[in-house]
């Protein structure tokens, strides 16, 4: 009864149908009324369209449900059972829905398999002749049925075609634009199918096509730091969510287990009061198993138990609801199955840190959830490429500076090298104040605070910023914001701070206590302020924030009451909160990138790019010299090959010993299928092959996905 008034309301009236046709120098919009049918993509067509099938379909399943499952999703219907009684259900379908719908069912456009019956038995059991059939499997309701290698084709075609999207996605010019696509859209594209499917097992065929997509998908993110090498560790922290300080990725073998067990737990939640019959197919897969369980339920059990290894709080999660308890969905359980196990892989890694400053900025980093998941849909919420591979490089724990060598690297401003305070992490560059550090001063803080101003605005607050001779004594100091209130209230002042985690006095706390860089310079302020503005009655307020974008305390609070003063709605006020959060996110993101860019530490080696005379061992090797990247070198060095002794070929005879791999030099050159050069190439792993992955047979599944209503082709 609820639904007949929303689509009178949208189908009650004509509608207006534009056709538009530019010619040379003009446009020319013709304007048709559409009386008949739903408009194009419209939800409530496909709604109707069910609601009108459904009386049919339940009369279908009252005199074939005892002997057949029948499955329907819009107007792609299923039918599972004994070939003779799944062609007779069949027929009646056609005829149920030539009589109701005044439609017309297509065989040419309906498939039937079955593993065990040939095509002669399928075709005798009453299946028509023009409907096609297959002994490998079919796809039904958009998941692959049927052999194991019909399961991994499918599998392998689906992945191809992410990974022709991920080549695709590569070509995009903003960076920032590629990581949000990546992780909102093209990440998701492989979940439902994963959520119907076991693709856990680390050695099946469907595995090994996962190995692929999650080769891909590194090699996409390797494109965000192209100085540098996505090794184990960093790419490990990429696929933590951003709320764990990662970036969000997730990967084919770690979607796998808690998607198909979500999917199994709900259809054992739901799917027996349906259909009792199925109740034992859908046992508890961390109980006693049978002698022999189903596929799905071994699948189930498999899953189960790699999750367990990892944290055994997975059980309780999975477990079914109690008696009036509603089912939670298949997307909740999963989400809730992943972050405890994320939680678990999260600790582990911070363990196996080795220094404080990997520590201490993986604290801060996960504190930070806003940067990587704002999306650059302004100007406010966008990083440029350069900054982005910044923050990403940051983010990830990696180097900034553009050469690996093993050759010493200078501050270029204040000529300090590795080792006496400069750092390839970018914190240098943060703190060296040799020539006042104008950047930071001017592209970190100032653009920070005047994002907080802007916010006091927008909710109504009276705010001005850098309000001179606001205190009555002496100081000369002056605020970043001044929020006024009532003459019979004080006012709030509030001064804003930057805070580095990777600074030496704070660095050794951070790597065990979550912001204490941020604690540590909003006391400094509290020190230098509270007691001057306390003095005259008004209240003071420290706005602290790490450079990896997390918030002080204090800072959260002023923004909560910010957002409580907006009114509006529950939601409304958390849209408030997540937006201008992203804003300050990506502000400081973009400050801490811009003062980092222009002040990279520089590399002194002679050495770097590559130059001919480390090829002197190998014969008629002639490599063309290269542009320099970098300053020039301030103290003469020389790189570590070159200071040792290198074997000399004769000129008369063929080189034919070769150092080691690890006597090489860092900074060689790998050549393939050149005849001159040495194959020291390292060989490609081998293929593996695998063995099919056994499916039980026995019963016909039919598909018909083309309707002919009306005289309009659906479908």
């Amino acid at each position: 009864p609820s639904f007949p008034p929303p689509i009178r309301a949208r189908y009650g009236d004509p509608g207006d149908v534009l056709f538009v046709e530019a010619g040379a120098g003009s446009c020319l919009v013709e304007t048709i009324q559409s009386t008949v049918g739903s408009a194009q993509g419209c939800t409530l067509g496909s709604l109707s369209y069910c609601l009108a099938q459904q009386p049919i379909l339940e009369r279908l399943h009252e005199e074939y449900g005892d002997r057949c499952l029948i499955v329907a999703y819009c107007d792609d219907v299923t039918i599972i059972g004994p070939a003779a009684d799944a062609a007779a259900c069949y027929k009646r379908w056609c005829a149920l829905y030539a009589s109701f719908l005044e439609g017309e069912l297509r065989d040419d456009k309906g498939h039937a398999f079955s593993l065990t019956l040939t095509e002669a038995e399928a075709r005798a059991a009453g299946i028509p002749e023009s409907m096609s059939f297959t002994n490998e499997g079919l796809r039904v309701v958009g998941s692959p049925v049927g052999t194991g290698d019909f399961v991994a084709k499918y599998v392998g075609e689906q992945i191809d075609g992410v990974i022709g999207a991920f080549e695709t996605l590569a070509r995009m010019p903003l960076l920032h634009a590629q990581h949000s696509i990546l992780q909102k859209s093209l990440l998701t594209k492989m979940t439902y199918l994963q959520r119907t499917l076991a693709t856990g097992a680390p050695f099946s065929q469907v595995a090994a096509h996962g190995r692929r997509y999650d080769a891909a998908l590194r090699s996409l993110v390797q494109g965000f730091v192209p100085h540098t090498h996505l090794h184990d560790q960093a790419w490990r922290v990429a696929t933590f969510p951003t709320s764990l300080g990662g970036l969000g990725y997730r990967t084919f073998a770690e979607v796998a287990d808690p998607a198909f067990l979500a999917s199994y737990a709900h259809a054992r939640a739901t799917l027996p009061a349906f259909f009792p019959w199925l109740a034992d197919a859908l046992a508890d897969p961390f109980g006693p198993l049978p002698p022999s369980p189903g596929s799905m339920l071994a699948a189930a059990a498999d899953a189960g138990a790699r999750l367990r290894r990892i944290h055994p709080g997975v059980e309780e999660l999975l477990r079914p609801p109690s008696a009036g308890e509603r089912a939670s969905s298949a997307h909740h359980i999963q989400k809730r199955t992943s972050a405890l196990v994320a939680d678990e892989h999260a600790r582990l890694f911070f363990q196996s840190l080795s220094t404080t400053r990997e520590k201490a900025y993986t604290l801060s980093f996960r504190q930070d959830s806003h940067t990587f998941s704002a999306m650059p849909t302004s100007p406010d919420l966008t990083l440029s490429s350069d900054y982005f591979t910044i923050s990403v490089s940051r983010r990830l724990l990696l180097k900034i500076t553009t050469c690996n060598c093993e050759a010493s690297k200078i501050c270029i401003v204040c000529n300090k090298s590795v080792g006496c305070g400069v750092d390839e992490w970018g914190d240098h560059s943060l703190l060296c104040m040799k020539d006042s550090n104008a950047g930071r001063r001017v592209d970190w803080h100032d653009e920070n605070y005047r994002v907080w101003l802007r916010m006091f605005k927008r909710v109504g607050w009276d705010a001005k910023a850098e309000v001179s001779n606001h205190l009555l004594c002496d100081s000369n100091k002056r605020p970043d914001i001044v929020i006024f209130k009532s003459l019979a209230g004080g006012d709030i002042v509030i001064d804003y701070i930057t805070c580095v985690v990777g600074k030496s006095d704070v660095v050794e706390l951070a790597a065990t206590t979550p912001l204490h860089a941020a604690d540590a310079g909003a006391t400094t302020k509290c020190n230098n302020w509270a007691h001057l503005v306390q003095l005259q009655g008004d209240t003071f307020l420290p706005l602290a924030a790490e450079d990896t974008g997390a918030l002080h305390e204090e800072a959260l609070d002023l923004l909560a009451s910010a957002s409580s003063a907006l009114g509006g709605t529950a939601g409304e006020r958390q849209a408030f909160l997540t937006y201008w959060r992203q804003v300050m996110a990506i502000t400081t993101a973009r400050g801490v990138a811009k003062v980092i860019k222009q002040r990279v530490p520089a590399c002194t080696g002679a050495h770097w790019p590559v130059q001919p005379h480390h090829f002197q061992h190998v014969q008629d090797a002639v490599v063309p010299p290269q542009p320099r990247q970098h300053l020039p070198m301030r103290q003469p060095q020389t790189c570590m090959p070159c200071n040792q002794d290198q074997p000399v070929a004769d000129p008369e005879v063929r080189v034919c010993h070769y150092p080691d791999v690890l006597d090489l030099p860092d900074c060689a050159l790998a050549a393939q299928d050149a005849p001159d050069l040495p194959d020291c190439a390292l060989a490609a792993q081998g293929a593996q092959h695998l063995p099919d992955s056994p499916v039980a047979g026995g019963v016909l599944y039919m598909n018909n996905d083309g309707v002919f209503a009306g005289g309009r082709a659906s479908g």
